[in-house]
């Protein structure tokens, strides 16, 4: 009997660990002494089956002992009536009785017998208890003591789940066969009496007696086909604790179990919907169909099918990677690429195919057919002289599993130089800071720039600075450059010149001079003003340019009274006359020039000059007066069209009878209609309108109207 026990923990510790479903509650939480019976039941239709499991190993030793009563009533009702009483583990002597015959048949090969494992674990676990209690171990020993305990109330319920005699021996299992079919039922299962330390409530379950449908438990189950292995996947379910699989080769007519003990997973918190359990197939043939079936052990001690699933292995194992020599360029047109395989090839190499990049980790793209297995060079004369050239050889067998080599460099031979370099700008600050700017070249094996100087056009040009490096980095590729030189010089400029160099140092011709100005930091002449033509809209200043050749605006200066100088008009370096626009009637204004050279030196204010536009005499006025009785004779309207003057003040005049006419009244300004309601029945009146600007300035009077009011 030690023997099985021995399989079951082997079992249980070899097998990738798989978990039984938990029968007991957790304690309740803060409270170290309480202890749950936990219970589940399964209605047959013409019986009920009920299976409990203690939460602790001190209710399991408890309950052994005291033994428990199964009560039961109609759900809904209150009362309960005892249906089983002092239920209890069998006595050895019935232990015995039982196994006797089982263990002459016993054979080495069997299945594992969880009634000897079930008596096994009972009895030890029995006299360890005994020991336990009396006191006379270390704590070293009572520790170890509690955890073989604690394992062999685990193993136990792991017995009752596997094995319904075994349960029933262990006395955790009733089968009430007093039932009716469709009547619901709650059991209620507890201790015969309590325990002196841990106090345990009952644990109870309602359930409808009705059949219960195997199909609930089918899953779907998810094969992996890999290389000579196949992993089966399926969720995990509450009401299954160890699984079985078999494997048909023969499309399903026979089966062949393939785990000899069933798997467990051994789970540390309660089971989730997302867990799955498992199994990996590694007696396979590559691209043989088999069929596995998978069934699980539930607490009831049957064996339910899980579902079924079709798979095969296949060839995922590519051919060893191939190894690339230098690939060398073998004339102008024509690189050879050469490769080695490892012994030995494996016998399934379909062929090798040929691919080239212009990086180490770009794109590849192929440039062969598929080559024989038996190749091992290839020469390639479409390569291009202007980018880098990388290759990989891909080897695949016949089921297209593919390696790839790592990438390897051709160089070229190299005779062409770099095209000369162009500029695109050069400027120097006051501070005698040159900025030179180059249009990059192109040529993918750049290497730098090599930069020259002169004072002068003619003189000999002399290296001041070079930029040679790797032309995968990209400082090869940097354009602007800076250097450093006086500005106390007899010459007006500094001379630049640029050459490029490739990665094989091939030199370029030179570009062109660059011609840099040094900074010029002496203000132009002033202009000098001649005179200042008015009018009421503008005023005209003639004047003398100023006579320093690097002019490039000349600037009309403009101020009213003692206020701040203001930009009036700009004009180039040949201009002799500027015009204000700007200006206001009847305003003196202070007028002076000033010249801004090319490098933005300012000249000194040229002598002033005062001009005031004069005010013009008259402004258009309104046009088109009418004037009409209206409300029969009590008022008159008047309407007109206004000048294009904004703003715009109005006075009306009016006359009565013989009269001449006279200011009346302000109209609204903008206004074009006016209503004239003092009026008296039968009464001529001569209307005329007079318009003023925002200077005061007056029109003449408008054309006068005459009307009778009736």
């Amino acid at each position: 009997m030690k023997q099985s026990y021995l399989i079951l923990f082997a079992l249980l510790v070899f097998s990738l660990a798989r978990v039984p479903i938990a029968h007991a509650q957790a304690e309740a939480e803060g409270d170290p002494l309480a202890a749950h019976i936990g219970v589940t039941a399964r209605a047959m239709g013409d019986s009920i089956i009920i299976r409990w499991g203690p939460s602790n190993t001190a209710l399991w030793l408890g309950a052994n002992e005291s033994g428990y009563v199964i009560e039961r009533s109609v759900a809904g009702e209150k009362s309960f009536s005892q249906i089983g009483t002092l239920i209890k583990p069998w006595p050895r002597e019935r232990w015995v009785k039982f196994l006797t015959p089982r263990e002459a048949s016993t054979t080495e090969d069997s299945a594992i017998d969880y009634t000897q494992i079930a008596y096994s674990l009972l009895y030890d676990s029995t006299q360890a208890g005994v020991a336990l209690q009396s006191g006379i171990e270390d704590e070293k020993e009572i520790s170890q003591k509690q955890a073989s305990l604690d394992m062999s109330r685990s193993f136990a319920l792991i017995a009752a789940d596997r094995d319904a005699e075994a349960a029933e021996g262990l006395g955790l299992r009733f089968v009430d066969h007093n039932v009716q079919r469709g009547v619901r039922y709650t059991y209620r299962v507890r201790l015969a009496r309590q325990l002196a330390i841990y106090h345990a409530d009952s644990g109870s379950i309602t359930i409808e007696n009705v059949p219960y449908d195997k199909a609930l438990s089918r899953k779907t189950i998810t094969p992996v086909e890999g290389d000579r292995t196949i992993s089966l996947n399926w969720p995990a379910s509450p009401k299954l604790g160890s699984y079985i699989v078999s494997r048909s080769e023969d499309g399903g007519k026979t089966f062949k179990r393939l785990n000899r003990y069933p798997l467990i997973t051994i789970r540390q918190s309660a089971l989730k919907a997302t867990d799955s359990e498992s199994y990996l197939d590694t007696t396979i043939i590559n691209y043989r169909p088999y069929i596995y079936r998978i069934a699980g052990t539930t607490s009831f001690a049957d064996l339910e099918v899980v579902g079924e699933a079709h798979a095969m292995g296949r060839d995922l194992t590519p051919p060893g990677m191939p190894l690339i020599s230098n690939p060398k360029q073998i004339s102008d047109h024509a690189i050879e690429v050469t490769w080695e395989m490892a012994e030995p090839v494996a016998g399934d190499l379909k062929g090798f195919r040929v691919l080239r990049g212009e990086s180490d980790s770009g794109k590849f793209d192929p440039i062969s057919q598929t080559l024989p297995p038996s190749t091992r060079t290839f020469t390639d004369t479409h390569f291009s002289d202007t980018v880098h050239n990388y290759y990989v050889i891909e080897a695949f067998d016949t089921a297209r599993n593919m390696s790839r080599s790592f990438p390897a460099y051709a160089p070229l031979m190299d005779t062409t130089p770099p095209i000369a370099p162009t500029w695109l700008s050069g400027t120097m600050d006051t501070n005698g800071i040159v900025t030179l700017k180059l249009k990059g070249n192109t040529e993918r094996d750049l290497m730098g720039y090599r930069l020259l100087r002169a004072n002068a056009p003619e003189h000999e040009f002399s290296a001041i600075q070079e930029s040679y490096v790797d032309p995968e980095v990209p400082e090869a590729r940097r354009t602007t450059y800076s250097d450093t030189v006086t500005l106390v010089s007899l010459t007006p400029f500094v001379y630049y010149r640029a050459l490029a160099l490739d990665r094989n140092y091939n030199e370029s011709p030179l570009s062109a001079i660059l011609a840099v100005p040094r900074p010029d930091i002496i203000p132009p002449v002033p202009p000098v003003i001649t005179g200042a033509t008015v009018t009421d809209t503008s005023v005209t200043i003639d004047f003398i340019p100023s006579s320093s050749k690097d002019v490039r605006t000349q600037v009309l200066l403009r101020r009213e009274g003692s206020g701040a100088w203001m930009t009036a008009s700009e004009m180039n370096a040949a201009a002799k006359r500027a015009t204000d626009t700007k200006v206001t009637q009847n305003t003196a204004y202070e007028y002076a020039m000033q010249a801004i050279d090319t490098t933005g030196n300012h000249s000194k204010f040229s002598g002033t000059v005062t001009a005031r536009p004069y005010r013009r005499s008259l402004i258009d006025g309104v046009r088109d007066l009418r004037v009409v009785a209206i409300d029969s004779g009590r008022a008159m309207q008047l309407t007109w069209t206004n000048p294009s003057i904004n703003p715009l003040r109005l006075i009306l005049y009016r006359g009565m009878g013989d009269k001449p006419v006279e200011q009346y009244t302000t109209i609204a300004d903008g206004a074009s209609q006016f209503v004239d309601h003092v009026v008296t029945r039968e009464a001529s009146y001569t209307y005329a309108i007079k318009a003023f600007d925002a200077n005061g300035t007056e029109s003449r009077l408008s054309i006068r109207v005459s009307v009778t009011a009736r």
